[in-house]
């Protein structure tokens, strides 16, 4: 039997690898700063799926933590 290597492939599983990685790490950024429900109402945020920067920074004011 012989291996038929396809670049194609090795490169989407490379791609697939990759972003994994970055939402593991994503979401251990995000466990690790107690920021797991900021938008308790997904999957839209605010009610709409794009919310105006408007929104997002009122609501990123709130949660934050004042030192």
């Amino acid at each position: 039997m012989t291996s038929t290597y396809y670049p194609g492939v090795h490169r989407f599983a490379v791609f697939v690898f990759a972003w994994t990685l970055l939402l593991l790490f994503a979401g251990a950024l995000v466990t690790s700063k107690d920021a797991a429900l900021s938008v308790a109402d997904w999957p839209t945020s605010f009610g709409t799926y794009f919310p105006s920067l408007k929104l997002l920074t009122a609501a990123l004011s709130l949660s934050t933590p004042i030192a």
